[in-house]
């Protein structure tokens, strides 16, 4: 289990890194027309977005980096990259339609079993967290 803090501080290098990405799934910010180019008449009022993007704090996502620059191997950093900074890669759609991060798709496309997975992944969970402090 991945400890909240840790999480979301690597959901931040994962914005950061992606450039505001947030490697969920896509949300759909406006209604669509057949064509989709819909443009409202001047006079709609738009209420102010609930889904505002999260902020990025910088500082600490650059200890992260520095963390996945000098600290992790190739096979570590791959997981990483798989678990937040691609995350939609591995994204799956449940029957109710929720999306889930599926950590089995992403092990097997890096190759390794999911116990090697889970254990990478606890490791640079650990070395976030440390250097976090």
């Amino acid at each position: 289990m991945i400890d909240p803090r840790t999480h979301s501080d690597l959901l931040n290098w994962a914005r950061w890194a992606n450039h505001g990405d947030d490697g969920g799934p896509p949300v759909q910010r406006q209604a669509a027309s057949a064509e989709g180019r819909h443009i409202p008449d001047a006079d709609t009022v738009f209420e102010e977005s609930q889904d505002k993007p999260t902020p990025i704090f910088e500082t600490r996502a650059r200890i992260v980096q520095g963390v996945y620059d000098s600290r992790l191997s190739h096979a570590e950093r791959k997981v990483l990259q798989a678990e937040y900074a691609h995350r939609k890669r591995y994204l799956r759609e449940t029957r109710r339609g929720a999306w889930v991060f599926s950590r089995p798709a992403a092990a097997r496309t890096l190759g390794m079993p999911m116990r090697i997975y889970s254990e990478m992944l606890g490791r640079c969970c650990r070395l976030v967290r440390e250097a976090l402090g």
